[in-house]
């Protein structure tokens, strides 16, 4: 969590800013989708497949 958070981010805006996108709301959206599944991803679970019942 400490490290995958930071580098999704820091992968994302470079992306945003290597094809000179401008940092509109879709770019913001889009950043707070990739902290959700970095910190998810950082738990154990991904998306596609869904957590075993307890």
């Amino acid at each position: 969590m400490l490290l995958g958070v930071p580098f999704g981010t820091l992968g994302a805006l470079l992306g945003v800013w290597l094809r000179g996108m401008a940092n509109d709301v879709y770019v913001q959206i889009g950043l707070i989708v990739v902290v959700g599944l970095a910190a998810k991803n950082v738990r154990g679970r991904s998306m596609t497949r869904p957590a075993a019942p307890r």
